[in-house]
């Protein structure tokens, strides 16, 4: 399918009250870093870059989806190795409630994706929370599914092609108020990304499907004019029966 393997419902409620930073575990003030991703996606390198970040940004915090208490340890000892402060990695609890989690985002400044494995609902439910979110585009199925769901939500320059550049963006977005503020924006802008057009994609993807494979089904003729046939579906022709090539007898 073209735009997005993964579309997801542009009818779902926009994050509702922020509730109060202090309940959630984050200081006052400081810029708010986030991967909500499962704690096993963070690799090395990932982790590396993020702690230059936290070291270049004063007062600013990563927050992670929290994790078991060895894992939260392991990270936090991670975080002093690279000079970092511990507390400043935030673990977000599990809520039950969808809604309350979403709201959490309101405090979010930047949203980190994971490289090897990328984000999916963590990705689309940053998007639809209007947080710019940093992706860098990797060369297998699962590094790459946060690229495809950034740029069919019109946001392609958010995709990065190495772990340098991605970290030179999110410094970039973080030092910027201007530009980063400017990036907020709840609910999808473009429509690549919506389950409407999605199925409306697949309806189309199929009829034409359903035509090559009734040519083939005839064979030498059929493969010689199924191209020309298939060209007479547009998305409304329910079979190559109908269209006027197969009519003619040209399939």
């Amino acid at each position: 399918m073209p735009h997005t393997y993964m579309p997801t419902d542009d009818t779902a409620p926009l994050p509702g009250v922020a509730p109060d930073r202090a309940a959630l575990g984050l200081p006052p003030t400081g810029k708010v870093l986030a991967s909500f991703n499962q704690p096993l996606k963070i690799d090395r390198a990932v982790f590396a870059c993020w702690m230059r970040l936290l070291a270049a940004v004063p007062g600013s915090v990563l927050w992670l989806a929290q994790a078991q208490r060895a894992a939260q340890a392991n990270l936090r000892t991670a975080a002093a190795a690279y000079g970092i402060d511990p507390t400043r990695l935030v673990f977000a609890r599990r809520l039950p409630d969808k809604t309350a989690h979403m709201a959490r985002f309101h405090h979010v400044d930047l949203a980190l994706d994971t490289a090897r494995y990328n984000g999916h609902t963590t990705t689309i439910d940053a998007l639809w929370a209007g947080v710019p979110v940093v992706v860098v585009k990797g060369r297998h199925f699962a590094s790459r599914v946060s690229a495809g769901l950034v740029a069919a939500a019109g946001a392609p320059e958010r995709v990065t092609g190495d772990l340098s550049a991605y970290e030179a963006l999110a410094l970039r977005l973080l030092h910027d108020d201007r530009e980063r503020l400017a990036l907020r924006a709840p609910g999808y802008r473009a429509p690549d990304l919506t389950a409407v057009r999605y199925g409306r994609l697949r309806r189309r993807t199929g009829t034409r499907l359903r035509c090559r494979l009734e040519h083939l089904a005839r064979g030498p003729a059929g493969w010689r004019h199924r191209d020309r046939a298939v060209g007479c579906v547009d998305g409304v022709v329910q079979s190559c029966r109908d269209s006027g090539a197969c009519r003619r007898g040209l399939g």
